[in-house]
């Protein structure tokens, strides 16, 4: 579980904000974090339960923007 917009507003922290992404998607998921165009890298579950080298690029990213 992550901090992603859907899931902030699911949990009311986001107050009625926008629930987009800043890459123009409708709805900013976990689903869509992993593989929005803006992050320079992309991974999968998989590599998010392992933590790959690819999902520890994908959560750096985000880290500070989400």
């Amino acid at each position: 579980v992550g901090r992603s917009k859907d899931n902030r507003s699911r949990w009311g922290f986001t107050g009625g904000a926008d629930l987009g992404c800043e890459c123009g998607a409708a709805m900013q998921t976990m689903s869509h974090l992993i593989a929005c165009p803006l992050c320079p890298e992309t991974c999968s579950r998989e590599d998010l339960m392992c933590a790959s080298g690819r999902a520890l690029a994908v959560a750096a990213y985000w880290a500070d923007k989400v």
